[in-house]
């Protein structure tokens, strides 16, 4: 169900190799690839996707509050992590080539902590 209203961003976002979720500690919970792709051909390895985890960690020593989005940028690719899920129990990290749009990868973030809102990482909606 989550796979299948995930897979239209692939059509929105050119560039965009990879969706994955994770609990809020880095626990890689499902990937999403678009449709015909291997699974290494998103080029982002598990533990990227661990990275928010730590930078939230991070983020919470300087008292700027709650953090929701990390962008990070590499050599060959950009993951923007997004905070999601009941009490932001869960990670969403979008994975992309370097030279895609951030701006048009940041316009996803309403509609994806929408869609995760009512999540928690052992799959149970929370009321």
């Amino acid at each position: 169900m989550v796979d299948a209203a995930l897979q239209p961003l692939f059509g929105k976002i050119p560039g965009l190799s990879g969706i994955f979720v994770a609990s809020s500690d880095g626990g890689c919970l499902l990937r999403v690839l678009p449709t015909g792709s291997t699974a290494g051909s998103s080029g982002v390895e598990p533990r990227a996707v661990s990275a928010f985890a730590f930078a939230c960690a991070q983020a919470r020593s300087i008292d700027f509050g709650a953090l929701r989005t990390v962008t990070a940028f590499y050599e060959r690719s950009v993951l923007l992590h997004i905070a999601a899920g009941f009490e932001s129990s869960l990670v969403v990290t979008l994975a992309a080539d370097i030279d895609t749009d951030t701006a048009s990868m940041h316009a996803l973030v309403p509609a994806i902590t929408e869609l995760f809102a009512a999540l928690s990482p052992d799959g149970l909606v929370q009321t």
